[in-house]
């Protein structure tokens, strides 16, 4: 009963179904009931999404995908190629932690994290309001600054 490659292709939410997560159906409906324009925010998750979008006859010309670097430079997907192929207008923030202070973020400039939780998404709204990718850099490391001082006091409450 297996499902052979392009099986599904005229039954977009038969492979959401089988394939896909309750978040991208999640998002396939809210971008669907959405009628202006929507920004996704995440990754390849997102382009999936993107997918599934064109497949039930979505245009999309009112769709964009913000992501980061992380995300695009990352050597074990296709990012860019696969956007091309279905056709979705990306954005990539381009955050930098390569001087960080905090390991936990440093890893993000030597290809250990990619996962952004939505930094991306977040990243776009700031410039969209003004503000630079440095100054957001910045505000990251400060709020991660402050959760590691509070640090101790997680590992207390947990006792």
């Amino acid at each position: 009963a297996g499902i052979g490659k392009g099986q599904l292709k005229d039954n977009p939410l038969e492979a959401l179904r089988q394939f896909g997560d309750p978040m991208m159906a999640t998002v396939v409906g809210i971008s669907l009931g959405f009628r202006k324009s929507v920004v996704l925010a995440g990754g390849t998750q997102m382009l999936a999404v993107s997918a599934l979008l064109k497949a039930l006859g979505e245009d999309l010309n009112r769709f964009m995908i913000a992501t980061t670097k992380w995300v695009v430079n990352d050597r074990s997907a296709t990012f860019l190629e696969t956007a091309r192929e279905i056709g979705i207008i990306t954005y990539s923030a381009d955050l930098d932690f390569s001087k960080s202070e905090f390991e936990g973020l440093r890893d993000y400039e030597n290809g250990y994290v990619k996962e952004g939780v939505g930094a991306g998404g977040a990243t776009w709204l700031a410039v969209k309001a003004g503000f630079s990718t440095e100054e957001v850099s910045e505000k990251v490391e400060e709020l991660y600054r402050k959760l590691m001082k509070m640090k101790p006091s997680f590992e207390e409450g947990s006792r």
